[in-house]
């Protein structure tokens, strides 16, 4: 499971690559993790991530209309942040496409072999 010092080094490492930039894509490939993924994750499509915070082990993407993608990696997740044109693996079940906004698109995509996961979008920030 990834601890703390890996959910902040995957913060500080995806924080440059999508702070500024507007959400073009979602795409789930696989909605049942350990708790399903939230039907209105999708509705941050066209919004601007403005940061990139840490709560515990949960990973929050500020979003521009005051909104909050709350992630959690679970026992094995991983970020990357990838071309969206790169091939989907086994265990990607989550694809968050960004660009537009710093001249090219690039995608996180979350990869999590055990599925315990957690992706949701809160409508005010928590912290």
């Amino acid at each position: 499971m990834p601890e703390l010092p890996e959910v902040e080094t995957t913060r500080r490492g995806i924080e440059p690559h999508v702070t500024g930039e507007r959400v073009t894509e979602v795409t789930i490939r696989r909605y049942d993790l350990r708790l399903p993924i939230s039907e209105n994750l999708s509705e941050v499509e066209g919004r601007m991530i403005l940061g990139v915070k840490r709560r515990s082990k949960y990973l929050l993407l500020e979003i521009d209309d005051g909104s909050t993608v709350l992630a959690h990696l679970g026992m094995s997740g991983s970020l990357r942040v990838i071309d969206p044109a790169e091939t989907w693996k086994k265990h990607d079940h989550v694809g968050i496409t960004l660009g537009m906004e710093s001249s090219c698109a690039f995608m996180i995509r979350v990869d999590s072999v055990w599925s315990y996961g957690s992706w949701e979008t809160l409508l005010s920030m928590i912290c």
